[in-house]
C-alpha cells in the first residue's frame, strides 16, 4: 500500500512538472524525501537525500546517503555516507565518502572524483578516472578504466550474452 502512494506522489509530481531546490547556503537538518521534474542541491542536507526525477544535480554537501533514481544524474558535490542510484546516465565528479553502487547505461566517474569505499556498476558503459579507496566491482559491456583503484578489481564484461547458446 505505501509503495502504491509513493509512486502516485512521483507520478503526481512528474505530470505537474515541480523542481525541487535547496539552493546555496540552505541547510537542512533532516531527511528529504522528493520527486519532480528536477531536483537541484547546491546547499547542504544534514541527512540522506531520497529523490526521484528526471534529473538529478547534486553540487551541494549530503551528509547521509544520497539514493536516487533519474533519468540523468549529476554530482559534483560531496556526499559524506553511500550514494546509491539508478539512471539512464551517472556522471560524478564530486567525492563519495563510503560505498557507491551504480545501475544505468552509462556512467562516468571523472578525474575530480574520489570513493571513499567500494564501487559496484552494472552498466553498458562506465569511464572511470577517478580515485576508488575500495575495491570495484563492474559488470559492463564497455569499459575504459583510466583511474586509481586502491583495491581488487573484478569485471565481468559478458553482461550482454544472458542466453547459454547451447540450449538451442
Amino acid at each position: 500500500c505505501s509503495m502504491l502512494l509513493l509512486a502516485t506522489v512521483i507520478s503526481a509530481a512528474f505530470a505537474a512538472g515541480n523542481t525541487a531546490n535547496i539552493p546555496k547556503g540552505e541547510v537542512v537538518s533532516r531527511d528529504i524525501f522528493t520527486a519532480g521534474q528536477s531536483v537541484n542541491n547546491d546547499g547542504t542536507i544534514k541527512g540522506d537525500l531520497f529523490a526521484a526525477a528526471n534529473n538529478i544535480n547534486s553540487d551541494g554537501t549530503v551528509e547521509g546517503d544520497l539514493i536516487c533514481a533519474a533519468k540523468d544524474i549529476g554530482m559534483a558535490g560531496k556526499v559524506l555516507g553511500d550514494m546509491r542510484s539508478a539512471s539512464q546516465t551517472v556522471n560524478i565528479s564530486g567525492s563519495v565518502g563510503k560505498n557507491l553502487n551504480v545501475f544505468a547505461q552509462s556512467v562516468n566517474i571523472k578525474d575530480t572524483s574520489l570513493i571513499g569505499g567500494n564501487a559496484y556498476a552494472f552498466c553498458e558503459r562506465i569511464e572511470i578516472n577517478g580515485k576508488i579507496k575500495g575495491y570495484l566491482h563492474v559488470n559492463s559491456g564497455n569499459i575504459i578504466l583510466n583511474g586509481e583503484i586502491f583495491g581488487d578489481v573484478e569485471i565481468n564484461n559478458d553482461v550482454s550474452d544472458e542466453v547459454d547458446e547451447s540450449h538451442e
